[in-house]
């Protein structure tokens, strides 16, 4: 196995038994536990997978998840009141409570921060205590069996950036380019105003622009969180009346006033779609999905009237995509609405086209990989023979002083004979550090601070040089390559 070799657990068929109907179908089609005949847009009868129980086209809702005791170290064991077990084990140990609802997918992947700032503000995996629309978002199948381990192997759920929010992109692992032409959201500061601008991670612009309201009382607070809600309200009920443009402004209002919490720009996404601006819808879901999964698909239809009316809007961006061949913005946008459908195997041939027409789309190299290994990939742990097998290398064996460049910056990781680490990122701009303990599990680096935890898989090139890939990188992720000082 290579250090890079990092793959996702074949899931589940089906949507962990929940009934839900493929948009369009209508009436009291039943959905087999096989994957349908009928594809997105061949039209016909064709049901989706599931259970087999009669379904109506309508979200069923699902009841709350209250989590249960766990031992720290088995994943999705219990609520830790904020706090995630796991440090110097096997990550994952435990959920992050929000409020009386944890969304099974943010205990699912090894890479955690319950850090706001990470996330610019409320984080995607509150939403569901939130919104009583919001039945929750990507999962396929990781519900029982997320990841599990073999020696030198991790299977990790998701990207890299789904657990983490902005510290994969402020610890300068990663950098991010939005590929498709970017709009700005102005958002009201202490008098004075800002932008969330999509040609960065959504939740590192929304976190720059929080960052500008520190000197703000609480009751300004609190009267822009009001303001926010009922311009969102208002939104959502404006897109069920099919008037898109009045959702629009409305949800531009709605994130001008709490540009952190997230399902308002996917839902802009959203209205966006549907007004057949698919370029700006591509570039706004760009931004949200490199640190946020995209909506489930009871979280989706539940926000139309009807499934016939999103049917209708699908297949016009299908006729679009045709007459359009080398748009990769709408071989993105087909990807995450057929991923949002459940159908992986479209959703692959999706982004296999955008990333073929834009081959510098990052997230959409990501998410071909997820794709990929959803729907065809047999990644049961099994090793590859053709792969080389590694030795990572003691903890020991690593404390010291280690710098790698990174883009237009440099990071130093320290990690003493203590075993204790520190994490430094400069790129000139907007300094970094994390601090915790390291450790070794599984063959894998552990660095856990009290908010955030960083998984990776190492290896020493040589005596000085040390191989830094985190786990749920993209495949062939050349990670980074550390000096010894």
């Amino acid at each position: 196995m290579k250090p890079g070799d990092l793959k996702y657990a074949k899931p589940a068929v089906g949507f962990d038994g929940r009934p839900m109907t493929r948009p369009g179908q209508g009436g009291a089609a039943t959905r087999p536990a096989t994957r349908p005949a009928t594809r997105p847009g061949q039209g016909g009868a064709g049901v989706r997978p599931g259970t087999g129980r009669p379904s109506t086209g309508r979200p069923i809702a699902r009841p709350p998840i209250t989590g249960r005791p766990g031992k720290p170290g088995r994943p999705g064991g219990g609520l830790a009141g904020g706090n995630r077990p796991g440090v110097g084990h096997r990550p994952g140990g435990g959920n992050v409570n929000i409020g009386n609802k944890v969304d099974v997918n943010f205990s699912r992947n090894v890479n955690w921060s319950v850090n706001s700032n990470h996330w610019g503000g409320r984080p995607w995996w509150g939403a569901g205590s939130h919104h009583s629309w919001h039945h929750g978002h990507w999962h396929y199948g990781w519900h029982r069996r997320p990841y599990y381990y073999r020696p030198g192997r991790v299977i990790a759920w998701g990207l890299v950036g789904w657990g983490i929010g902005s510290l994969i992109f402020d610890c300068g692992y990663h950098s991010y380019y939005n590929p498709y032409p970017t709009q700005t959201v102005v958002v009201y500061n202490n008098g004075g105003s800002s932008n969330v601008n999509y040609a960065e991670p959504v939740t590192s612009s929304a976190e720059a622009a929080i960052e500008q309201r520190s000197g703000m009382s609480e009751k300004e607070s609190d009267t822009l969180a009001k303001k926010a809600s009922d311009s969102f309200d208002a939104a959502v009920k404006s897109f069920k009346e099919k008037d898109y443009l009045s959702a629009l402004k409305k949800t531009d209002e709605a994130i001008s006033y709490d540009p952190g919490e997230t399902v308002q720009h996917e839902f802009r996404a959203l209205c966006l779609f549907a007004l057949q601006k698919y370029s700006d819808a591509a570039s706004v879901l760009n931004s949200v999905l490199s640190s946020n999964p995209g909506w489930g698909w009871e979280t989706m239809i539940g926000l139309y009237d009807s499934s016939e009316t999103y049917t209708a809007q699908l297949r016009a961006l299908e006729s679009y995509a045709n007459k359009n061949a080398k748009a990769a913005d709408a071989q993105f946008l087909l990807g995450y609405h057929y991923m949002t459908e459940g159908h992986m195997k479209e959703a692959q041939a999706a982004f296999a086209k955008c990333v073929e027409l834009q081959p510098r789309d990052q997230v959409a190299n990501e998410l071909l990989r997820l794709t990929k290994n959803s729907s065809t990939g047999d990644s049961q742990g099994e090793s590859d023979p053709s792969q080389k097998e590694y030795t990572p290398p003691p903890l020991d064996q690593i404390q010291g002083t280690w710098t790698a460049k990174s883009g237009a910056g440099s990071i130093k990781l320290t990690i003493g004979k203590d075993d204790k680490f520190t994490w430094t990122y400069n790129d000139g701009k907007k300094p970094f550090k994390m601090a915790g303990e390291a450790s070794m599990d599984d063959g894998l680096l552990v660095l856990g601070g009290d908010e955030s935890q960083i998984v990776a898989a190492i290896e020493m090139k040589d005596k000085k040089t040390l191989n830094f890939v985190i786990a749920g990188g993209p495949d062939g992720d050349p990670g980074l390559n550390f000096i010894k000082s």
